[in-house]
């Protein structure tokens, strides 16, 4: 036991030494891919070394808890992504992390070997101890559940960071629910309002939207939705499967969705019109709802094939049809290989399209309101700013709550 804990300290060390210097070596240099492999080769083999270790200590106290504890932890940590430490380190987290374990590895080696100051690491003092106890087991089980708890809170933290950043905040996830962002823009007579939707939410998140949809100014609002002139896609989909069995509602029911079909409503395949023959709200009272968004006839094969596998997803009536949608061998969903590409068209193509039609639509309104995914916003409004306009106001809405009862977002319009 005494020669296993001294074995595991050092391929620690060597483990620490090897992630240090593949964040000094930088990336263009010959030597950084060896040093990469390297450390990854040190990492599977000190992460098997630590889980039994980790495992065995659980059943015999010969083992210290004091001086495996703490590095096999880290170990675990380290494999996981050293979340959230990465997310706010980025390129730096090799160096960093490097360093600290190669610090804390010569600290728990230097005194492995001080039996003056730790005596229960000597080999004399393990063999004394019983080679199995219950009080050892139980006590090693607590400590693996306050593991577990921390381990999920860091995951859960480094996912709501993540979820944050890619969207530039647009998205917010907290103990209480998720909450998306309204942000709004002017350049002299213009406002823009970047309102970050989800397809799926409580019903009060969409009926605050549309309450809080300009009035008595001339408005328009810029939809989101893929069309199918063509019936290119053999499987429709939707959320409301989804919505349901939360006991939440999809976009597509929803009273701002209902509002945007109804009357004043473009046909989707309708150009927008020119300055001179819109009808000014300011007299109708109505607001302009113009279809923003592509054809999936602009979209590649392989991302056709996605949206008719995601179609089949979201379709799926139980949990075990959704299994079998995901496993299935040549389904789009899992290819990694193929996900740049309908990245690049859910994502870049409509972005390109949604910033053609704001040019178009900024001459003929004083107000646009663009009701996006999160995920489009962050290059919208990197182009407005672009375009000489400035940030004004930031208003958050819980689109659902964590919690059974769920409370109101604030309101634009209700809490300036």
């Amino acid at each position: 036991m005494h020669r296993l804990t001294r074995f595991f300290l050092i391929a620690f060390l060597v483990q620490g030494v090897l992630s240090m210097l593949t964040g000094l070596i930088p990336a263009g240099h010959g030597a950084a891919q060896t040093a990469n492999h390297l450390r990854d080769t040190a990492t599977v083999l000190t992460v098997l070394f630590a889980a039994t270790l980790y495992l065995a200590m659980h059943f015999t106290p010969r083992l210290s808890k004091r001086m495996l504890l703490a590095p096999t932890l880290w170990t675990f940590w380290n494999a996981l992504g050293a979340f959230p430490a990465s997310l706010y380190l980025e390129e730096k987290t090799a160096l960093v992390i490097g360093i600290a374990q190669t610090l804390l590895a010569l600290a728990f080696l230097f005194h492995f070997n001080d039996r003056s100051s730790w005596q229960w690491t000597s080999r004399e003092d393990a063999r004394q101890r019983p080679f199995f106890t219950w009080r050892n087991f139980l006590l090693s089980t607590g400590l693996s559940a306050c593991a577990a708890v921390i381990f999920s809170a860091l995951l859960l933290h480094a996912g709501a960071f993540m979820i944050a950043k890619k969207t530039n905040g647009y998205v917010r996830i907290r103990p209480s629910g998720a909450f998306m962002e309204e942000r709004r823009f002017q350049r002299t007579d213009k406002e823009v309002r970047l309102v970050a939707m989800v397809h799926i939410a409580q019903r009060d998140f969409y009926e605050e939207i549309a309450n809080t949809l300009p009035e008595n100014k001339s408005a328009a609002v810029l939809l989101e939705g893929v069309s199918d002139e063509g019936n290119l896609l053999k499987k429709k989909f939707g959320y409301s499967n989804i919505a349901g069995a939360l006991g939440l509602t999809s976009q597509s029911d929803s009273t701002f969705q209902k509002n945007a079909r109804n009357g004043v409503a473009q046909p989707e395949s309708a150009p927008l019109p020119e300055k001179e023959t819109i009808r000014n709200p300011a007299i109708s009272q109505e607001i302009a709802y113009v279809a923003a968004d592509v054809d999936v006839a602009v979209f590649s094969p392989v991302t056709l094939h996605f949206l008719e596998a995601l179609g089949n997803l979201l379709g799926s009536k139980t949990l075990s049809e959704a299994l079998v949608v995901i496993q299935t061998p040549d389904s789009p969903l899992t290819n990694d290989a193929e996900a740049e590409l309908v990245f690049a068209d859910i994502l870049d193509k409509r972005n390109e399209h949604l910033i053609t039609e704001i040019e178009k639509a900024l001459p003929a309104y004083d107000t646009l309101v663009i009701p996006w995914g999160a995920m489009h916003l962050p290059v919208i409004q990197a182009k407005l700013e672009k375009w000489g306009f400035k940030e004004t106001q930031r208003f958050q809405r819980k689109a659902f709550s964590f919690q059974k009862r769920s409370a109101a977002g604030s309101s634009p319009d209700k809490k300036p």
